[in-house]
């Protein structure tokens, strides 16, 4: 449904823009040029974009697509989409995949926070020097291409919002998972933390009155962090690769038309929004694909179930520390059922019978047979 609304939004013959904000008045079918900078190589991140993008392809809209993830490199036929044109960010070994090491994680508290803060600011940073240094997205930069939209990524930075500069476009924010603490006050969107848990959820639920006091805290911790250790050293980026004029970023960034956050009320619970913050939880869900030989026969062997264990493409599992990985293993053992592991290295260090341990799992496709 959602993707409906924005292919018939996308579908606009009328001038894009009016007084700064998107003209969406006429939906006659026109076929549109739409970037979408997505500068996160988080594998996990694009598995949700990429759904959204290909169905735009398919109804005949021109992608050009920045990102770490191009089609080309998942043995997909360029052919099949002609109108989707991969710009490939950096090496594609260069992916966000098994980067969390269990063992530099500090213990959970209230710092925490700017741990994860200044990590992702470290990516942030990491993706936007090398985006902007890349000859194929300079050349872009450079060119007199138009476009009728852009797509975004609001995770760790506002490096894509120089070409929402450039080319003077509507665009479209997107966020694979909640939304990050300095993202609701561009949009208006209401964020009262004495009910709403901030983003890195110190505490999740009703809270007590204190509860509630270090919630505040720790949000207002987020958006001063965001403020000082981010704004400037992206708009230094911006303004080196696109040129002097460049408006603040977070002036830019009032001008969102919509964002599209992967949540769902259900899992994530409930929150008031404004009318352009749109929940589509679940948009790059599909049709399962067949398992693996070696998987299915395992599932198939497993009437009693099987226990799917895995901490996504990101957190290096096989890292844990030795004390937690003893502790998980002799739970495992004593399981009266089968597990399936997602595991890094070739080998657990204790040999189960009832493990099956991969480096990769089609989740999605397990959990549906």
């Amino acid at each position: 449904m959602v993707l409906s609304s924005l292919v018939i939004i996308s579908s606009s013959k009328s001038t894009l823009v009016h007084n700064g904000s998107p003209n969406f008045s006429n939906t006659e079918n026109k076929k549109l040029n739409i970037l979408a900078a997505l500068f996160t190589s988080s594998g996990s991140h694009f598995a949700f974009f990429k759904p959204l993008l290909e169905e735009l392809a398919r109804r005949g809209h021109n992608l050009t697509v920045l990102s770490y993830n191009p089609r080309k490199n998942n043995n997909i036929d360029a052919n099949v989409l002609p109108n989707y044109n991969d710009v490939l960010l950096t090496d594609p070994k260069f992916i966000g995949e098994n980067v969390i090491n269990l063992q530099e994680k500090p213990v959970d508290s209230y710092f925490i926070n700017f741990d994860n803060i200044f990590r992702m600011r470290h990516f942030g940073l990491t993706y936007c020097e090398m985006t902007l240094n890349n000859p194929e997205v300079r050349q872009l930069i450079k060119s007199d291409q138009k476009f009728d939209l852009i797509f975004m990524e609001t995770f760790c930075g506002d490096c894509a919002l120089g070409f929402v500069h450039k080319f003077q476009a509507p665009f479209i924010a997107l966020s694979s998972h909640e939304i990050m603490p300095w993202i609701n006050d561009r949009l208006g969107n209401p964020d009262n933390p004495s009910f709403i848990p901030e983003f890195f959820k110190l505490h999740a639920g009703p809270m007590n009155f204190m509860q509630r006091v270090l919630n505040t805290l720790s949000l207002l911790a987020d958006k001063l962090a965001y403020e000082i250790g981010y704004t400037g050293p992206h708009q230094k980026l911006v303004d080196d690769a696109f040129g002097p004029g460049v408006p603040p970023l977070n002036e830019i960034a009032k001008n969102t038309s919509a964002l599209l956050v992967n949540t769902h009320y259900s899992i994530h619970g409930s929150r008031p929004y404004v009318p352009n913050v749109i929940e589509v939880g679940g948009m790059h869900i599909g049709k399962p694909k067949p398992l693996p030989d070696d998987i299915k026969k395992f599932l198939d062997d497993s009437p009693e179930g099987v226990l799917l264990f895995s901490w996504g493409s990101m957190v290096n599992a096989s890292s844990m520390l030795q004390v937690k990985l003893d502790a998980m293993l002799n739970v495992f053992s004593e399981v009266p059922r089968k597990v399936i592991l997602k595991w890094e290295s070739d080998e657990l260090p204790r040999k189960l019978k009832n493990v099956m341990i991969k480096k990769w799992l089609p989740q999605f496709d397990i959990m549906s047979e």
